[in-house]
């Protein structure tokens, strides 16, 4: 659906250092990588779970 490339993430990045400044930078990013974890960690939770009710599935019928 949407493809970022390298330009656009540059401009990502300034547009978020001329808003928050240098100083805040750390805590975005820390925050951030917080969050990537918390949802890759739940995504393989839901595929976990998936694979546990089509065992389940498989092994009913």
């Amino acid at each position: 659906m949407f493809e970022v490339g390298f330009p656009e993430i540059l401009v990502i990045f300034f547009v978020i250092l001329l808003l928050f400044g240098p100083q805040a930078l750390p805590d975005i990013a820390r925050t951030l990588g917080r969050l990537v974890r918390k949802f890759h960690k739940a995504m393989d939770d839901l595929n976990q779970q998936l694979i546990e009710e089509k065992k389940k599935e498989s092994g009913e019928k």
